[in-house]
This record gives structure tokens, sequence and C-alpha cells, in this order.
């Protein structure tokens, strides 16, 4: 079948209804194989989304039909970027919600997670997502952002490019972050060796001012990622520090594994959370 049949764009909603009701990822391909030539890019995005957060996500990671549905996102991704042009040219705007293959920062958040979830490789996709992000940054949010570098570094896939549009636009809008935002964000630094020093300096400002909302998790995760990178912020490990002493009962063994190798590391003495740990 031809990959860009178009869709009727009002079928769009009906569609992405369907999907949503599926249970499983394999009702999910089978539901591919009768209506994916009249998919638009956000019901193959949703699609895609669904089968990385069912529970069978993994029996059927390797189903032939995962590929061709990643086919489709791509070959719409590249008539979006066409499109796009010629409007360019003709001095044109888009057709808003019925345009069938208008790609929102919101299904180029959730292609990254399924590609990371699922630990698909497709570099065509990938570099289209990018692009597309970039392009589009000013219109994500917090959480598709977080989410974003967080799926580049769960697929180990470093590109600059990428990683600079979302470090800047979260050193702008730091304070919409919320301390899981802040977390994913500097574990995705950290696992990339990306080091950004103005987001991290912006992470850890906000970062202090917001300790209470801390997990031992995100403690321990988000000093494990400035000491990887070997940035030593003093204000913030001495309030990690105290934030930690007053939560340790919470803390898991690895909690504590990374909070001591990370203070070693950084070569910041804090007497008390020393002895404590």
């Amino acid at each position: 079948p031809d990959l860009l049949a178009g869709p009727q764009p009002l079928m769009g909603k009906h569609f992405n209804e369907l999907i949503i009701e599926k249970q499983s990822a394999g009702e999910i391909l089978a539901l591919t194989d009768e209506s994916l030539s009249e998919f638009s890019v956000v019901n193959a995005v949703t699609a895609l989304h669904r089968i990385a957060k069912a529970e069978d996500a993994y029996a059927w990671k390797f189903d032939p039909r995962i590929k061709y549905l990643n086919r489709r996102i791509t070959a719409m991704f590249a008539s979006a970027k066409r499109e796009e042009i010629e409007r360019q040219e003709r001095g044109q705007r888009a057709l808003g919600t019925d345009w069938v293959y208008y790609i929102d920062t919101r299904s180029l958040c959730n292609a990254a997670w399924a590609f990371a979830q699922l630990t698909l490789r497709d570099d065509a996709l990938l570099e289209a997502i990018s692009e597309e992000t970039c392009k589009k940054i000013c219109d994500s949010n917090a959480q598709q952002v977080s989410i974003l570098a967080w799926s580049m570094a769960k697929m180990q896939r470093t590109d600059l490019p990428l990683m600079s549009t979302l470090a800047e636009e979260t050193s702008r809008r730091i304070l919409e972050f919320s301390s899981q935002h802040l977390m994913n964000f500097v574990w995705a630094c950290a696992k990339l060796k990306f080091l950004h020093v103005e987001v991290m300096t912006a992470v850890a400002n906000a970062a202090i001012l917001m300790l209470e909302d801390f997990t031992p998790q995100h403690l321990s995760i988000t000093v494990w990622a400035f000491a990887t990178l070997g940035f030593r912020h003093l204000r913030l490990m001495d309030a990690i520090a105290e934030e930690v002493l007053k939560t340790m009962r919470a803390f898991r063994p690895q909690n504590v594994s990374n909070t001591v190798w990370a203070y070693s590391t950084l070569d910041v003495r804090h007497e008390r959370l020393l002895r404590a740990l």
C-alpha cells in the first residue's frame, strides 16, 4: 500500500479513540492492519505510543508491523516538511488541526518516548523528531522537554543540536519544571556526557528552592548526575546534604551508594552527612 495515501482528516479523532480503547499491543497492531493507510500522523504516533505503554509491549516489539508503522510515521514527517516548505514559498499558513500531516510537540515527544521504551532504532525518524523539535521548541512544555532528553539518553543517542536546544529552553523556562522534570533532565545530561553550564546552574538554583519535593531517588540521582558531569555546585550540594539527613530512613542502598559516590567524586565534605551515611 501507498505509505502516503491520504486519510480523511475528520476520521483522525475517531481513529485515536479506537486506538486508546485497545487494551493490548496486539489489539492495536490488529487495528493498524485494517486502517494504517487512513491514519494521520497523530494517529500513527498514538498507536506506537500506546503499544510502548501496553503490558504486552515486549512480546510484540519485533513484529514487522511495528517497522511498517515507523515507516509510515517517517514518511508523513517527510511529507509535512515538504508541505511546510511549499507553504512558505506561497506565503500560506497551515490548515489548523485538520491538516493531517501536522506534527505537534506532543507527537514528537510521544514518538521519542515510544522508541526509547521499545528499544527501537530508526535513524531517519529520530533525525526527523530532532529537526522538528528544534523548530517547534517554543510550543513544548516542561514535561515534553524532560521526556525528550530522557528518551535520547535511554537510546544513548548523542544529538548535540537537539540537546543544546532542550538545554536552552530548560534554562529559559526553569521555573516551570517539577522535581521529576529536573531529575529526568540532569540524568539525561549525565548519561550522554552533555555538559551545558548555563542549564546545570539553572537546574541547581531551581532545585535548591524545591528540595522538599524531592524523593530519595530524586536527591540521589541529581547528585549522581552533577558528579558524573564533574559540575561542582556547593550551595546545591550543601542543601541536598541537609535534605538527605531529614529523609535518611527512606533511602535505599542504591540511593545511599549514589550519594556517597557523588560527594566523594566532587570532593565535597559534609561531615554530618558522611557520618550518617
